[in-house]
């Protein structure tokens, strides 16, 4: 099962998620002006980069992510292998 998520270093907290590449786009850029407005209202400083006109550029980057969770593991891999959590 595929699922794309969205974020950028610009705008910590802002993210988004969706099933297919286009949607998560569209996603991230509702997300994002609504982050914005509600950046502002709060009296929060904006981004340099967004203050003005902007325009999204999206990248698509794989990665992998996994939980390490209590299972039927052998006792050395548990104590060789970290818990992400």
């Amino acid at each position: 099962m595929d699922n794309y998520g969205a974020c950028s270093d610009e705008v910590l907290g802002c993210v988004a998620t969706h099933k297919t590449l286009d949607g998560v786009k569209k996603a991230y850029t509702e997300s994002l002006e609504w982050h914005l407005n509600a950046m502002q209202t709060d009296g929060d400083e904006i981004p340099e980069a967004l203050q003005e006109s902007y325009e999204l550029e999206f990248e698509l980057i794989h990665r992998l992510c996994c939980t390490i969770l209590e299972m039927n593991l052998p006792r050395w891999f548990k104590s060789n292998c970290p818990k992400i959590i």
